[in-house]
């Protein structure tokens, strides 16, 4: 039989080398601490084995995504391009039915890019840097790269700092335009984020 202290001793230098990859057990016979090394061992192999098998299933979910962007890139691009062409030569009766053979093809266009950055960032394949910086400058960005699109689809966006640089020239400041706001967040991946939700 062992001690207390033995015990407690023993069970700080298994978690130790656990954590440092380098457990192993000492002893076969029948006592407490023999069992008690043989279960944590057990629990040790089996997160492993779960660790593996996840990212076995994370490798195959991202060549899976991979493949279908690369299957359906060239046709969607196709459908998109015979559909502008139709939308040249279409009377005003199947005009509409084309507008959305074409709207409903960028869509999914869309969706599967996100799907292809999302794959992307479930496998670290994307590193975020997030740092703290302005966020009004961000959502200008976006909603002006987005403009383009929401006019042809008869939408109007205004970004909220643009009325805050109006209330400037006007010499209205407020407490916002004293301090502007600021948020930790990756300047690339947060705009395309802005990006992918004013597409939507």
């Amino acid at each position: 039989m062992f001690g207390t202290g033995k015990i407690v001793s023993r069970l700080d230098e298994m978690l130790t080398n656990a954590m440092n990859g380098t457990f192993t057990e000492s002893r076969y016979d029948e006592t407490e601490l023999s069992r008690l090394e043989s279960k944590f061992r057990q629990y040790l192999t089996g997160r492993e084995l779960a660790g593996e098998r996840v990212e076995r299933e994370r490798t195959a979910i991202k060549e899976l995504v991979t493949n279908i962007s690369h299957q359906t890139k060239t046709p969607l691009a196709n459908i998109c391009l015979y559909t502008q062409l139709l939308e040249e030569i279409s009377d005003e009766n199947t005009l509409p039915y084309v507008q959305q053979i074409r709207l409903q093809a960028e869509k999914l266009d869309f969706l599967i890019r996100t799907l292809t950055k999302i794959s992307r960032l479930e496998s670290d394949m994307i590193r975020l840097r997030p740092k703290s910086q302005p966020v009004f400058p961000l959502v200008e960005q976006a909603v002006r790269e987005a403009r383009g699109q929401a006019e042809a689809k008869a939408v109007t966006l205004q970004a909220a700092d643009e009325d805050i640089a109006s209330d400037r020239s006007a010499g209205m400041d407020s407490a916002e335009n004293m301090h502007p706001a600021t948020a930790s967040y990756d300047a690339r991946w947060t705009k395309e984020a802005l990006g992918n939700l004013l597409d939507n």
